[in-house]
């Protein structure tokens, strides 16, 4: 009898192992599918159900975003910013980065990866974001931008933005 309840028992174990590991491999957002782009369309599922892999998604991203090597991937990470909504973690920390590292740092890396954005990420960045910024104070967003309005490449969309 013992023996009989071991065996059901590690048969209970070793399909509820292989019933996880097979889920696992089906969630969104797995092993090629592990993208900035999956995780985009799928942003609150990973986020609530897996996210220690949202949190190593949105890491690399920034990593790659920050190197500032292709305006592409800077536009693709600062485009996080649509599907933020009212999660208040994410948005905190992407207005550190957004305020702190790229502002501050990379000011034309930021502002030619906008210039790729889209009319709702430049709201929100430019109109939403740094018009209320939370790291650093309005005066020095705005002296920072100020000294790219001139600038033909930047100046209407700063303009258009910052309702001057």
């Amino acid at each position: 009898m013992k023996i009989c309840r071991f065996i059901y028992l590690s048969l209970v174990i070793a399909l509820s192992s292989a019933n996880y590991a097979y889920a696992r491999s089906d969630m969104p957002c797995s092993g090629k599918n592990e993208t900035l782009e999956c995780l985009k369309e799928n942003f609150s599922d990973i986020y609530d159900d897996q996210y220690y892999k949202f949190l190593m998604i949105i890491g690399k991203a920034q990593v790659a975003a920050l190197n500032c090597n292709s305006n592409e991937k800077t536009a693709a990470y600062l485009g996080i910013v649509s599907k933020i909504g009212d999660n208040l973690e994410v948005e905190y920390g992407f207005k550190d980065t957004l305020e702190t590292r790229f502002l501050k740092e990379k000011t034309v890396c930021l502002l030619d990866a906008i210039l790729l954005s889209d009319d709702n990420v430049k709201e929100i960045i430019l109109g939403k974001y740094l018009a209320k910024p939370r790291y650093i104070k309005k005066k020095e967003v705005d002296a920072i931008l100020s000294r790219y309005m001139e600038q033909e490449k930047y100046k209407e969309m700063l303009k258009r933005y910052s309702g001057k």
